[in-house]
């Protein structure tokens, strides 16, 4: 090969590569050591991160306004304490719950399993319900009692028998019923 005339030469930054482009094609020369980060901090950094390249737009932004339109909401506003910082948390807290109730009072109740809140069960629940009403009456009104927890062991079912009070001996001979 003869010497060829050198047309381009292109770096390729934070790699340790240079392209040269000459008369008779590309060839690629390895430097070791140019890839190290020593690099113009006014060229975008390749390897930031998410939060640098927020903090770069928000300075970018800064440096577009005039100073004199910059300026703090007041004279106290630099080094101030906030005096009950969690009587404040406490209150957002409960705002907040606030608004969760409101919005949970404003949704609209759900029907998670098809077929169960049709009309025809709905009624047919109704029903089994005041069955077992008018069943509870009638056992209630065959004792004779009114079914205040005075029943003793005769009013308790067979299991439960034996841990129902008696009734005391005193009391039916007191009473004249």
């Amino acid at each position: 090969r003869g010497p060829a005339a050198v047309l381009a030469l292109s770096f390729a930054p934070f790699e340790d590569a240079l392209a040269v482009g000459t008369s008779a094609g590309l060839e690629t020369v390895l430097v070791p050591g140019a890839g190290e980060a020593v690099f113009d901090s006014r060229l975008p950094n390749p390897f930031q991160g998410k939060r640098q390249r927020r903090e770069g737009e928000v300075v970018a932004l800064l440096d577009k306004l005039v100073p004199e339109t910059v300026a703090l909401a007041g004279p106290d506003f630099v080094g101030g304490v906030d005096a009950d910082p969690v009587a404040r948390r406490e209150e957002l807290r409960r705002v907040r719950a606030e608004a969760a109730a409101a919005a949970e009072a404003r949704k609209k109740r759900r029907k998670k399993m098809r077929g169960k809140g049709k009309i025809g069960k709905r009624e047919t629940g109704k029903e089994v319900v005041q069955k077992a009403r008018e069943r509870a009456m009638v056992r209630k009104e065959e004792r004779g009692g009114d079914g205040g927890g005075e029943g003793g062991a005769e009013a308790a079912p067979g299991a439960l028998r034996r841990f129902a009070k008696a009734k005391s001996r005193v009391t039916r001979a007191v009473d004249p019923n």
